[in-house]
Formats: structure tokens, C-alpha cells, sequence
């Protein structure tokens, strides 16, 4: 996870996400036969791997923008304006999309994540260079 500026990551953040090689990517192609934006990794920097970090729809807002472990978040693609989205396996579509993974316009329970550090400790903050952490779909149960 790379933001600037910031030790800890906060509601409002620019992040972009790591693994391996690959940065979380996503742009206006959709996937064929369906109207939903393509989610991949992709080796390089650019505008389409950032992501905005939002609270999410069902977490009430208490002042405080730092994110702690457990949190529930949304990640906003920047350049589309488009939602990660985690696909219910009732979709229909599973087969179509790696980890059923998208971007959707609006965002619903299916969009929510809870984050968290590997080596956690209640209601610690997360750091913006976390080496390692974990984005949780408690409506998908899929990490």
C-alpha cells in the first residue's frame, strides 16, 4: 500500500495497492458480455491504480478519518469513479471474472471491506506502508 504524506491511513487517502509485481489496477474496459469494469494487476505505475479509500455505507462516521484494524472501507477507483466490488457467487458471472472481483457504479454491502493487518492488535491503526494486510468481503466471506 503506497499513499503520500500520511503515516497512517486515513478516509479520503489516494492508496494504491501492492502484490508481488502487480498494482490493484482497473480502467474503463469492461469484461465481454457484461457491463462491469475489469479488475486486474498491472506491472506499472499509472492513474489506474489509484484508488480513493471511503467509509463505508454501513459504517457511521465518528470525526476521527484514521483507519483502525477491523475498519470497514470502500476503495473508490479515481479514475472511473467506479466501486470495488466483491461478486456474490449467485451472480452468474464467476466464471468470467478472476476472483470475482469488479468495479460497479454504486456501492452496496458487496463493496465493503474490512481491513486489517496480518499480525493484528485491536483497534490499531494502519500504517500506509503496511507490508502486510488483509481486505476482508464479510458479505462474500473472500479475502
Amino acid at each position: 500500500m503506497d499513499v503520500k504524506n500520511s503515516q497512517y491511513l486515513s478516509y479520503e487517502n489516494t492508496v494504491r495497492f501492492k502484490t508481488g509485481n502487480f498494482l490493484l489496477h482497473s480502467h474503463h474496459l469492461t469484461y465481454p458480455d457484461i457491463e462491469l469494469n475489469q479488475v486486474t494487476g498491472y506491472g506499472h505505475r499509472d492513474a489506474n491504480n489509484e484508488w480513493e479509500v471511503e467509509r463505508c455505507l454501513s459504517t457511521p462516521g465518528y470525526g476521527d478519518s484514521t483507519i483502525v484494524s477491523g475498519d470497514m472501507i470502500q476503495l473508490r477507483h479515481k479514475a472511473t469513479g467506479r466501486y470495488l466490488t466483491v461478486l456474490p457467487d449467485t451472480a452468474g458471472v464467476t466464471e468470467l471474472i478472476d476472483n470475482r472481483v469488479v468495479t460497479t457504479e454504486t456501492s452496496d454491502l458487496n463493496s465493503c471491506l474490512q481491513v486489517s493487518p496480518v499480525i493484528t492488535q485491536k483497534y490499531k491503526k494502519i500504517e500506509t506502508f503496511q507490508r502486510d494486510i488483509v481486505m476482508l468481503s464479510l458479505n462474500n466471506k473472500c479475502a
